[in-house]
């Protein structure tokens, strides 16, 4: 029976797990223009200013200074953004180890969607690859809305 959870890492325990946890945000980074590399997600993590997430599927409780970096098996760095009128809760990465076992992990995501309702979010939204797009879409309420393209200047 899986244990999968995803559990909130407390900013002043971001270094017992960021060795586990640098290797799946560097997977997200595949384009050398990227606008933001695993360094500033580290720095952003420990300013507060993004949330980390880490999906386990062992007996946890609660004691992050006990994770091995190879039980970490999902990464969700997630940001309420605030806007004039509603806030949105952001999704800057989501990686699994394997890169294909996302409903195992989606199954769990009703922890980092609660988080988004308690800070007073109105959806939740992330930027993807098409892979994962799709995937959420068949396994899930998310719906495509838009595409987004980019060009060097």
């Amino acid at each position: 029976m899986s244990k999968a959870a995803f559990h909130f890492v407390p900013i002043e325990f971001t270094h017992f797990v960021w060795h586990g946890v640098k290797p799946l945000i560097e997977k997200t980074q595949n384009r050398p223009d990227d606008c933001l590399n695993v360094n500033d997600f580290h720095d952003m993590i420990i300013r507060g200013e993004v949330r980390l997430v880490i999906g386990l599927d062992i007996d946890f409780d609660g004691d992050f200074t006990s994770i091995n970096n190879d039980d970490i098996e999902s990464v969700v760095v997630t940001e309420v953004s605030e806007w004039p009128r509603f806030k949105v809760l952001d999704i800057h990465i989501w990686a699994t180890v394997s890169g294909k076992d996302y409903q195992k992990w989606y199954d769990q995501f009703y922890t980092v969607e609660n988080y988004g309702r308690d800070n007073g979010c109105c959806a939740v939204a992330a930027v993807v690859r098409k892979g994962l797009a799709k995937k959420l879409i068949q396994i899930s309420g998310w719906k495509e809305e838009s595409i987004l393209v980019s060009k060097n200047l």
